[in-house]
């Protein structure tokens, strides 16, 4: 997991030491012996040579009754301290919650905005918001806290009731209302807020269930340096607590730092820097021990949740994927994977019945044996389908009324590969939050049921007949699809039966290819990866349209009767403009960031808005949820018609842009005459090691310029390759040599 921040993305694969830097005279920690600029400052260069990886510099005490400090004094004081410390090579945070003074210390280069308040201060009603300056800021990091009441109040009447539920609730509420304003998780960080409000016994609670706020997703931020409720537990008589020095509570911050290390937090925020990086070597060399063999169970406990932390450790943005015979996609894991999927579902179910789908892989079998033995040890019972497409499993997991939907199957990858991804008893796809419970039982022992409550198993055999019926279901009763030849290429995959029935059904004459897999040739030259098989049949066969979909059926591409082949850019166009046609609202829609301009500038001349997500239909997914539209999708023909499906369906999605055609007596060609792609041109530039390419002025100086000279005739897109030392630099412009020269002047910067 990282921690994207202004000018840094912080790596939290190891915890990280945020050193304290309190700027003001009335600290109840360091009693102001830092007050002043040039004592604040020689604070700062001693924490980083000490071993801090983050300055953390307020300006304003935060101590239970301590009052509020003005603006003006508050700018005074951190400004000179900050200006100095971004000079310094290390990520700045700055504790505020005035607007004014995040604004003023973000414009001086600041990484980091950490609130006690969460963004809540009401401030001047004249002026911005909190909210408003973070969301308006590019990159910053933001560090959201609970706190109850307010420091002048807020132990005056401490918290009661379930206080980690309380904290976890608040901060998800929090974190939501910024995505919602498009501040990307990354940029986020969660404090519990100890002591902010909490009694001794609700600050020991939140530290022991402290891992219930990493199931939010978001990295963790813990403050238990030198707090009151240390000395509560380490002394005898409250007399002591009363006039223990508060540098003797070093080594119970410590401890509890290094506890919160264990129970997840990525970053802990200290005083005593030296003697907390001390401790975490310590830890560091009990981890690297483990690794040649000397785990112990301490230590484990502290690895695995340090996993959970880091983000997911299989998961993927699509369920789990590999290379069989390679970890994860062994049967030994899909085994322990299906038991602690097991273990989470009887959380809150007694008796789960869990479905099982797969594709046309020859590893698909071994899979399927070693989780329905996985499914059966936890209590869970299993219905087999056999063959299915992806959506087909998400229909029949709803409409079976499961506890939960599994698919077997790598989609479009070649056949030595193979994966398994979930779908909720919704049909939709689950949240991180799912996930990492998952991945936190994968990190306990099993526990096997006894053998009366072992989970049976059984098929269901009319699986496929099912699915047909309901994909038939979305196509409108008054069509049909007589006197049309169709070309039907299944890429050998898990729709191979299925896909020629849907078009013979509905009346078409249908013509197969792709459909004789033998396990080993599922996506091979055939398919939506691979439409030139599909391009060739259709000016042999004189068919009138032809549907490529992938291995597991959720991407479509179409190509018509002159061999032309269309995208999911076109195809999501046409479907939009086909309810337009038709009188049905469409408020907006959904692509992704490599959606083509085109389609943009034409939907938005339609007057449907158009928003871009990240690239993967599970975000296109969350757009759409969030804008409670119904259309969206990918070049790569993953598309969505939520009131058709809950997930993408390739078959469905060739039903409603056949219907358009059928309804309407025009090809594909003329009703996207209006809607020519613009020319794309993408560059690759591989990196060296530690290259700060987004730091990087000639870039961005001439990333600038292209995007004046395009205006809005063009645009530019870079971005990091997930898997490979790469940026990609794409530019698009209506004309295909301007794009290639500006794409060109752009990756010449990188290369320098």
């Amino acid at each position: 997991m990282h921690w994207q921040t202004s000018r840094f993305q912080i790596d939290l694969s190891k915890p990280r030491i945020m050193g304290i830097v309190n700027v003001t005279p009335d600290s109840f920690s360091d009693g102001g012996q830092f007050a002043s600029r040039n004592s604040a400052i020689a604070h700062c260069e001693q924490l980083l040579k000490q071993g801090a990886d983050l300055l953390d510099i307020g300006g304003e005490s935060t101590r239970p009754g301590a009052p509020m400090v003005p603006v003006e004094e508050e700018l005074a004081r951190v400004v000179p301290v900050v200006r100095h410390a971004v000079t310094l090579g290390v990520p700045v945070s700055v504790d505020t919650y005035k607007p004014a003074v995040m604004q003023a210390v973000l414009d001086l280069g600041a990484d980091v905005i950490n609130d006690i308040w969460a963004l809540r201060w009401p401030g001047d009603p004249h002026g911005q918001t909190g909210v408003q300056v973070v969301s308006k800021h590019p990159n910053c990091g933001v560090c959201l806290m609970h706190m109850h009441r307010e420091p002048q109040t807020m132990q005056v009447a401490p918290m009661d009731g379930d206080v980690p539920a309380q904290v976890r609730d608040f901060l998800k509420q929090a974190a939501n209302a910024l995505r919602e304003l498009g501040v990307d998780a990354a940029r986020i960080s969660l404090d519990p807020g100890i002591g902010f409000g909490k009694t001794v016994q609700q600050n020991f609670a939140l530290l022991a269930r402290q891992a219930e706020l990493l199931t939010l997703g978001y990295p963790v931020l813990a403050g238990w340096s030198r707090k009151s409720s240390l000395a509560a537990v380490t002394q005898r008589s409250l007399a002591s607590v009363a006039t223990m020095d508060v540098r003797e509570r070093m080594v119970p911050s410590v401890a509890a730092a290094m506890l919160a290390v264990q129970q997840g937090a990525g970053i802990v925020r200290v005083h005593d820097v030296k003697e907390t990086r001390q401790a975490l070597d310590v830890l560091a060399a009990m981890g690297a021990s483990a690794k040649l063999g000397g785990r112990g169970p301490a230590l484990y406990s502290i690895q695995t949740t340090r996993r959970s932390f880091m983000g997911r450790q299989y998961f993927g943005t699509d369920g789990i994927r590999g290379t069989v015979g390679q970890s994860p996609i062994t049967p030994d894991f899909v085994l322990r994977l299906a038991h602690a999927v097991g273990q989470v579902l009887r959380k809150t179910e007694a008796r789960p019945t869990v479905l099982i789908g797969k594709d046309t892989r020859i590893s698909g079998y071994m899979l399927e044996s070693a989780m329905e033995s996985g499914f059966n040890s936890a209590g869970v019972d299993v219905v087999l389908l056999g063959p299915l497409p992806t959506p087909g499993v998400a229909y029949l997991t709803r409409a079976q009324r499961a506890s939960l939907g599994v698919v077997i199957s790598a989609s479009h990858n070649p056949f030595a590969d193979n994966g398994i991804k979930f779908f909720s008893a919704q049909g939709t796809k689950l949240p991180d939050a799912w996930e990492l419970d998952v991945e936190a039982a994968l990190q306990q022992a099993p526990a096997w049921v006894e053998s009366a409550q072992l989970g049976k198993t059984r098929r269901l055999d009319d699986a496929a007949g099912r699915y047909i019926e309901f994909c038939k279901s979305t196509f409108a009763n008054d069509l049909t699809l007589k006197g049309l030849k169709v070309v039907v290429d299944a890429a050998h995959g898990a729709a191979y039966q299925i896909a020629p029935k849907v078009f013979h059904e509905l009346g078409a004459e249908v013509v197969s290819i792709g459909c004789s897999p033998d396990g080993l040739n599922i996506n091979h030259e055939v398919g939506a990866t691979h439409p030139q098989a599909l391009v060739a049949a259709m000016r042999e066969l004189k068919a009138d349209f032809g549907v490529a979909l992938d291995g597991d059926a959720d991407r479509l591409q179409l190509v018509d009767n002159e061999g032309r082949l269309f995208n999911g850019d076109e195809l999501l166009y046409l479907m939009a403009d086909d309810r337009l046609g038709r009188g049905e609202a469409v408020p907006g829609v959904v692509g992704t960031l490599m959606t083509n301009m085109a389609v943009e500038v034409a939907l938005k001349a339609r007057g449907v808005q158009f928003v871009r997500a990240k690239v993967g239909d599970r975000y296109v997914l969350e757009e759409l949820e969030k804008n409670r539209w119904i259309l969206g999708g990918e070049g790569s023909g993953h598309l969505l018609a939520l009131d058709k499906h809950t997930t993408g369906d390739g078959l469905i999605s060739a039903l409603q842009i056949l219907q358009a055609l059928v309804r309407s007596g025009k090809t594909m060609a003329q009703l996207l005459a209006g809607v020519a792609l613009f020319p794309q041109t993408l560059i690759n530039v591989r990196l060296s090691p530690g290259q700060d390419w987004k730091s990087n002025a000639a870039m961005q100086a001439a990333t600038q310029a292209v995007e004046a000279e395009l205006g809005d005739s063009g645009r530019v897109l870079i971005r990091a390759s997930g898997t490979e030392p790469l940026v990609r630099v794409m530019v698009e412009a209506r004309d295909a040599v301007l794009a290639q020269a500006c794409a060109q002047r752009i990756a010449d910067t990188l290369r320098a």
